[in-house]
């Protein structure tokens, strides 16, 4: 797998068959499993990965200005690293990093639901709620709008005991007696 392409997409398909074979080969699936959902799955996790290597090295060894990860990474050859350097330092790299992270320093209030976001979780809060309802604990949000108690499960960073919440952030406490 080569760092210098530049997203997923432009991986050739006999590269991302490969990857796929690898997985069959390491797993083995129970009968009847929808091996199509299972080889969209792995390639969106293999995608995830390859985007989260290439910011590391850009993070850690490119802007930090360390050594080169050859040595650590001995997949990643010599010819291969400067071409990825002479990448990620042109111009319009350094301009669209710039814009993405400025867009990202706007985000004053910051989930803590890692890549999956809102949408995978609903469940899980749904499945909390009912918890909480059967054991006989009060609904803190029982009388909040759906989208303000999401908002608030999405900075939830610690879960001390079923019902009792911790926030890292001053601002959430205020908004949380605010709402209730």
């Amino acid at each position: 797998m080569l760092i210098t392409w530049p997203s997923w997409h432009q991986v050739p398909k006999d590269v991302k068959g490969n990857a796929w074979g690898e997985v069959t080969r390491k797993f083995t699936y129970p009968e009847g499993v929808d091996m199509e959902k299972c080889c969209e799955w792995a390639m969106h996790v293999a995608s995830c990965a390859f985007r989260n290597f290439k910011s590391m090295l850009a993070r850690d060894f490119l802007k930090k200005k360390k050594k080169s990860p050859c040595q650590k990474y001995t997949m990643v050859k010599e010819h291969v690293w400067e071409e990825f350097c002479r990448m990620r330092t042109t111009t319009e790299a350094e301009a669209k990093s710039a814009k993405v992270s400025a867009l990202a320093k706007q985000n004053k209030d910051p989930h803590h639901l890692g890549m999956i976001g809102y949408v995978r979780h609903k469940a899980r809060w749904r499945a909390e709620e009912q918890a909480r309802h059967a054991a006989g604990i009060p609904d803190p949000y029982e009388d909040v709008d759906v989208r303000a108690k999401e908002f608030m499960y999405a900075r939830v960073p610690k879960k001390l005991k079923l019902g009792a919440t911790k926030y890292n952030e001053p601002q959430y406490e205020e908004l949380e007696k605010a709402l209730v």
